[in-house]
């Protein structure tokens, strides 16, 4: 029986099969010749016109052939459907170039109409022109004023009325400007084009907009009027009279050849199913060269497609749609546009799409390279490049996007990203099964170009606007953009293993909108990694008190590579790790990776500005300040002999009474690096410190960076570095506190002048990513180490679509044993013991230590000082006898200790101790 029905399979398949017909098409073909004679090479059709009439004798499995190397044009109407066994295919033959398919017509009767303005004659161009060709080049539609002008040629909107009008002063016109349009750049997300109607010198009145309303000091231009030629390669169109007209300059070229839009589609299929299109290239359609209307299980692979005047393709209402290995670049508007089910759109090179403002569709979807809607939609594997808005953008239920390369998006508007999804409007419906996995996403774009510029344009890398749901978002890489990722008024998003580095801020969770809601994130084992100490690793924000109910943070690790300090934005305050887990009881198990110091410190002169710093006798100097006057100053024995107190005699309750702790410190100058260095420890846990220089003199304005640390019931030690803004004869330390709540003890403190430069982390961090699907080899220096402390020397091996980052200097990220602050105290069995009468005490600090260690002495006797570093084996690595002055002493290493933990034996005049320090 099994035999039987095989062989009734092969033959009804041998029967199809030789049914199957070839029909080919040459530029020097014969449309005169017969069906029969079509299937020969050596006798094919020449004309589009001729399939398409005969396309009713067209058979499923057949395939209908044009010659490579030659240029056809008409519009394909595909009006039969091939069958899943036997889809009828649109190809090619013959070697080659890919034949093309041209929508472009010719313009003849070239004249001069002077100014540098030539108008040439195109019967067969299509109503609207949305193209123009020189040469091969497309050219660009005439505007004013001209994209090279300020502000890239948007003239300011000073106010406007509803959605018919806008007023601008600079416009300042006598120009007749009625029938041109007006492009309005009406939010950081939309271009819309209306009609003028008319205008005065100042005022443009129009129509044909859409409903967005256009917002004061934003910008506009006007386009499609002759009066705007003034640039070589700019144009106009007059449909009435089927004339284009082109700026040349003094003379028109000899020898150009100049074609315009003729038609709106080259290939056109409509309710049609199973149909291959391959090996083919597709140039100057006038709106879009493959439109495909409730079309279903149709292949376009291997194709080339230039030179849209709107859409590369564009699908309404398709399923089963395969867009494959094909190549798309220069649309006006988008390459890709496509909404159905269960449609791929996979291994494409897009690019170079949606660049020209004016020139996209009105208002939206516009300039995304690939815009895809619907159910069950793949877009994975593909390389776009270049695109005006979003890279991707998507919407619909169980989407897979997947594997893609994608940089330089954003480029004439933004608040878009990389890979974009909405929500949409509606709350009561939710997604679900949504999948952003493993893509990498590079150099977002701030279209700031038209808009009030009061604003950064937002530009991120992997961005789930208002209302998304529904969504997984693993193994993705972002770098290089205003934002890596952002879950923007977004709920029930899975954020995992994704690696957001060097982008102007790593992770932005915002919830801004009360017509929505953020909650059911899951965000964990990500990398925020943030290259420069101004880019925020996490921030979040919210119009409400709700940032607890988010959702889950865990096991991440995060960096400012650069101090490692406030990387976090927590309800516009700046946070570290340790306060944002207190305060909110998120992140408990995630980490910090490896940071590198802020500046490269090449001297430091000994001399403190501030003599008193270690608050030995009195705190001289140092003064206290409140709006209220109840922060007050005291001395007191509490960190290394004596130290700086500052408490609250009562609680004011005034939000600005801006409680501080001043300490004049002489002249700074611009081109100067300050090092700032105190002790600190107070009542509080989890309150920030901010330190900066201010003038001493009215108007007492800040003069450097503000610096943050965080106040702790554990004893800490800080370095901060200051660059003055101006020289002064007079500046000042502050300390600002934030609350009331606290006390405060500062000692050891010591303002320096150094030598230093900023330290660049590009000399300390690599970073590699892999965008194509074989594994590459990555060649390494030695001692490297990731954010988990796993350690790299000589090369790795990055599997496609993964990325690392990888931090200089491994043997730094030693494990440290604890801190330990020892109590002075003599140590027996190293040198005679001295009498507690006479003991002088020593405090010792910063520890752990970097690149030098103070001594502070309770007693101004000592004279002679000897000072021994024993390593953990009982070695001596350095000794050295110095004489102490102005009880302290500093020692700097001139050849710097390996990392680790050592012993300080001090002896000599009066003293006999020995402290436990940490070398890093």
């Amino acid at each position: 029986m099994f035999w039987r029905h095989l062989i009734i399979f092969c033959a009804i398949f041998l029967i199809n099969q030789a049914k199957a017909a070839n029909y080919y098409f040459a530029a020097n073909g014969n449309d005169s010749y017969t069906s029969v004679q079509a299937k020969n090479k050596a006798t094919p059709w020449q004309t589009i016109g001729k399939l398409n009439s005969y396309f009713t004798n067209i058979l499923p499995g057949d395939s209908i052939l044009f010659r490579c190397g030659d240029t056809f044009s008409g519009t394909i109407s595909i009006t039969k459907s091939g069958t899943a066994a036997n889809p009828i295919i649109i190809g090619s033959y013959g070697t080659g170039n890919k034949p093309v398919f041209s929508g472009l017509a010719p313009t003849s009767g070239w004249i001069n109409l002077g100014g540098g303005i030539f108008q040439g004659n195109c019967p067969l161009a299509a109503p609207m022109v949305n193209i123009v060709v020189s040469n091969g080049i497309s050219q660009p539609l005439g505007r004013y004023p001209n994209f090279d002008a300020t502000n890239s040629g948007y003239l300011n909107i000073d106010s406007h009325l509803a959605g018919t009008q806008i007023t601008s002063s600079a416009l300042n016109t006598a120009i007749n400007w009625a029938g041109a349009e007006v492009v309005i750049r009406k939010n950081h997300w939309t271009i819309d084009r209306g009609i003028i109607s008319s205008n005065t010198a100042t005022v443009i009145n129009y129509t044909g907009a859409s409903s967005y309303q256009p917002l004061n000091n934003f910008g506009f231009f006007i386009q499609n009027h002759p009066a705007t030629l003034d640039e070589v390669g700019e144009w106009y169109y007059n449909p009435a009279s089927k004339k284009v007209n082109l700026f040349f300059g003094a003379s028109m070229p000899g020898g150009v050849n100049v074609q315009v839009g003729s038609l709106d589609s080259i290939i056109n299929i409509t309710n049609k199913s199973y149909i291959v299109i391959s090996g083919l290239a597709f140039n100057g359609a006038n709106n879009f060269a493959i439109q495909l209307l409730n079309a279903n299980y149709v292949t376009i692979k291997n194709c080339n497609i230039t030179q849209s005047g709107i859409n590369g393709i564009n699908a309404s209402n398709a399923t089963y749609l395969t867009i494959q290995n094909d190549t798309i670049s220069g649309s006006n508007n988008s390459a890709i546009l496509l909404n159905g089910a269960h449609n791929t759109i996979s291994n494409n090179t897009i690019y170079n799409n949606g660049l020209l403002p004016g020139m996209g569709a009105r208002p939206n979807p516009s300039y995304s390279a690939v815009y895809i809607s619907g159910v069950a939609n793949t877009v994975a594997n593909n390389d776009i490049e270049n695109a005006g808005y979003d890279g991707i953008c998507h919407s619909g239920d169980s989407v897979l996007i997947k594997n893609n390369f994608v940089t330089n998006f954003t480029q004439i508007e933004d608040d878009g990203g990389g890979i974009y999804a909405w929500g949409g409007k509606d709350t009561t419906v939710l997604n679900h099964g949504r999948q952003v996995l493993g893509n990498i996403v590079l150099n977002g774009n701030a279209a700031t170009n038209g808009t009030s510029g009061t604003f950064l344009g937002c530009s991120v890398g992997i961005y789930t606007d208002d209302n998304s749901s529904g969504m997984t978002i693993s193994g993705n890489t972002v770098s290089g953009c205003p934002g890596g990722a952002k879950l923007h008024n977004s709920q029930s998003i899975t954020f995992t293993g994704n690696t957001l580095f060097n982008n102007l801020a790593q992770l932005i969770v915002p919830h801004d909108n009360p017509l929505y809601t953020t909650k059911n994130l899951s965000i964990s084992g990500n990398i925020a990694f943030s290259e420069y100490i101004t880019q925020p690793t996490l921030a979040i924000s919210s119009f409400k008190a709700d940032i607890p109910n988010f959702g889950t943070f865990s096991n991440n690790y995060y960096s400012n590579v650069i101090d490692n300090t406030f990387q976090f934005s927590i309800a516009n305050k700046a946070l570290n790790l340790s306060m944002w887990q207190g305060l909110y009881n998120k992140d408990i198990t995630s980490s910090l990776a490896m940071s590198i110091p802020y500046y490269l410190v090449n001297s430091i002169d000994k001399r403190n500005k501030f003599p008193n710093g270690a608050f030995n006798a009195n705190t001289n100097g140092a003064l206290t300040y409140s709006a209220n006057g109840n922060f007050k100053g005291a001395w007191m024995a509490k960190l290394d002999a004596g130290t700086f107190e500052g408490y609250f005699s009562f609680i004011s309750g005034s939000p600005s009474n801006g409680e501080s702790v001043t300490i004049p410190i002489g002249a700074v100058n611009t081109g100067n690096t300050y090092m700032l260095k105190f002790s600190m420890i107070g009542t509080k846990t989890n309150e920030r410190v901010i330190a900066y220089l201010i003038n001493s003199a009215a108007p007492y304005n800040i003069v450097s960076e503000k610096q943050y640390t965080m106040l702790d019931i554990v004893r800490g030690e800080n370095t901060f570095y200051f660059n003055p803004t101006t020289s002064l004869p007079s500046a000042t330390v502050v300390f600002a506190l934030e609350n009331e709540d606290a006390t405060i003890w500062l000692d050891n403190v010591g303002l320096y002048q150094t030598s230093a430069t900023v330290n660049n982390p590009v000399n300390n961090i690599i970073f590699a990513y892999n965008n194509t699907t074989v594994p590459k080899l990555i060649k390494l220096g030695k001692n490297y180490v990731d954010v988990k402390n796993n350690k790299y020397s000589g090369s790795t091996t990055l599997a496609p679509f993964t990325s690392i980052i990888l931090i200089k200097n491994a043997d730094s990220l030693a494990v440290m044993p604890p801190v330990i602050y020892s109590a002075p105290n003599a140590s027996k069995g190293l040198t005679d013991a001295v009498s507690s009468t006479q003991q002088v005490s020593v405090s010792v600090y910063p520890n752990p230590a970097t690149d030098y260690i103070m001594f502070n002495f309770n007693k101004s006797t000592t004279q002679n000082l000897n000072i021994d570093l024993i390593n953990t084996n009982g070695e001596t690595v350095f000794s050295q006898k110095v004489q102490v002055t102005n009880n302290s002493y500093r020692l700097d290493f001139s050849s710097k200790p390996r990392p680790g933990c050592y012993f300080i034996h001090l002896s000599g005049d009066g003293v006999n101790q020995t402290s436990k320090v940490i070398i890093m």
